[in-house]
């Protein structure tokens, strides 16, 4: 898994750029999981919202598998368990069953 701290980018369109950007070196690797950190200070919820926007679009376009959000992230959720089956190291996370709204994880 790889974790990407988006958090120090200077607005919403930065962000999504650096997102980006991390999501074709995984492609181009072969695919994998990504850890988005998107928390920082003000303006923390117009990032959230702004990101998981572009990752439901980039899922209806085909670009990457699924994203789950930090705050599902749990034993008990449907699709976190999927996502365990593929990434076992998910489970030893610290977010895992932590209700962490400020990660976003993408399958590519």
């Amino acid at each position: 898994m790889k974790t990407v701290d988006l958090s120090a980018a200077n607005n919403c369109r930065t962000m999504l750029i650096d997102a980006e950007y991390n999501m074709a070196c995984i492609k181009a690797e072969g695919g994998g999981l990504i850890k988005f950190i998107h928390a920082g200070g003000s303006g923390a919820v117009t990032r959230r919202k702004a990101l998981r926007s572009h990752l439901r679009n980039a899922v209806r376009r085909g670009a990457i598998k699924q994203m789950l959000e930090g705050e599902k992230l749990s034993s008990e959720d449907r699709l976190s368990r999927y996502f365990c089956n593929f990434h076992p190291e998910l489970a030893e996370d610290v977010d895992f069953n932590g209700k962490n709204a400020n990660v976003t994880f993408v399958r590519i």
